[in-house]
């Protein structure tokens, strides 16, 4: 037998199950989120949940457009840094993004709160 036979997969592959609970799981938790800061501060429920899709989505969005690599003040211009976005994870977390924004204004547009 040869000896890589016995080694684990250590892929970083997203696969589509997992893409799909990730979003369905921050769709929510989200969702859950802006009802509490609309119930605290007794404004509309749809502004506020829609807001809170926008702000995420936007943020989720740019993290996985963020160039890899890079300048780091704190390392000096001879050492690169590591890379934080571009990776394998860049194209679903701007889906992710792009998904959170289409629910915000799904629920902006139908006024379903």
């Amino acid at each position: 037998m040869d000896e890589h036979e016995h080694e684990h997969d250590t892929s970083t592959t997203l696969t589509v199950p997992m893409m799909l609970v990730g979003v369905a799981l921050a769709i929510l938790v989200i969702g859950v989120v802006g009802a509490l800061i609309a119930v605290v501060r007794s404004v509309n429920f749809n502004s506020t949940i829609s807001l809170a899709y926008y702000i995420s989505g936007s943020v989720i969005f740019l993290v996985g457009a963020f160039p890899r690599g890079g300048f780091s003040v704190v390392r000096g211009r001879t050492t690169q840094r590591h890379p934080t976005g571009g990776g394998p994870y860049a194209v679903p977390t701007m889906i992710l993004g792009v998904a959170l924004i289409g629910v915000g204004l799904l629920i902006e547009w139908t006024g379903l709160f």
